[in-house]
């Protein structure tokens, strides 16, 4: 979701907690915003909910595309060691991106360095053990485009986690093939080698 299109609402319907279902016009949400806008009809007045009270939303998006966000507690590397991880203390907006045995998702947030503001997205990998989102990888520009660049990352963070669980899962894992079939890719392979 472009980040232009963050302050427009989108009809959709949030879950909460105790699985009450509320219809309404929803601003996708991003990062760790822990307040979710809705309004219950397009001109209504502006709602709030906590990120605390919901368990999803699923909007239809400006292409009518259905879009499912969770909120849930993601990993990050912790200074540039990659073996060395913080959990979040706060929940975060989680778009899915793709549903399997262990579920692609992606994490939109917008970070200030100085004067600057980076707009920043991180790929995610859950299954239902899972307490928090695992990070596999940021996507990162290469005016060359080379590809080990763009997916910087991806082989060592797959290897940590799934070396001994899965290991044939890790060696099918191919930057052409990500390029050529999309990131969902990952969900595919992990399926078809995993999760017994």
């Amino acid at each position: 979701m472009p980040f232009a299109l963050m302050a427009q609402y989108f009809k959709g319907v949030i879950t909460l907690n105790n699985e009450e279902t509320i219809k309404a016009y929803i601003e996708v949400p991003a990062g760790n915003n822990d307040k979710l806008k809705y309004k219950l009809s397009e001109d209504g007045s502006k709602e709030k909910l906590s990120i605390d009270e919901v368990k999803s939303i699923e909007i239809t998006n400006k292409d009518n595309e259905q879009e499912i966000y969770h909120p849930m507690y993601i990993s990050f590397p912790k200074d540039l060691r990659p073996s060395k991880f913080i959990i979040s203390e706060n929940k975060y907006w989680a778009k899915l991106v793709k549903e399997g045995k262990v579920n692609l998702y992606v994490v939109y947030s917008v970070e200030q360095a100085g004067r600057y503001i980076n707009y920043m997205y991180r790929y995610y990998l859950v299954d239902e053990n899972d307490k928090y989102a695992r990070y596999i990888f940021t996507p990162m520009k290469d005016p060359f485009e080379r590809l080990k660049f763009k997916y910087a990352g991806l082989d060592y963070y797959l290897k940590m986690y799934y070396k001994d669980k899965c290991p044939e899962f890790v060696k099918k894992v191919k930057y052409e093939d990500l390029e050529k079939y999309g990131i969902g890719r990952i969900v595919d392979l992990y399926d078809e080698y995993c999760g017994n």
